[in-house]
């Protein structure tokens, strides 16, 4: 997460192949990640952020219901 420059957030992902294998799932990941900023989305678009999200570890399926709270933490932490 970083400041940036443009008066609105930004939100990108680098979500590898070598941690979540298929694209199906990178995708899964994108979207629920996604999806859980989408009920914050008037709050937060006036915020001047650059957040990114990646992988740091091998990601099994089960633990993609963990990334739905993070749009929260996040927007949570902003406040």
């Amino acid at each position: 997460m970083a400041k940036n420059s443009l008066g609105h957030v930004r939100i990108g992902f680098s979500l590898s192949k070598k941690h979540l294998g298929d694209a199906v799932l990178r995708n899964r990941v994108r979207r629920v990640i996604s999806g859980s900023f989408l009920p914050f989305l008037k709050k937060i678009e006036c915020l001047p952020f650059d957040v990114v999200f990646f992988t740091a570890k091998r990601v099994e399926r089960q633990d993609i219901k963990t990334f739905a709270s993070i749009g929260e933490s996040v927007v949570k932490y902003n406040e």
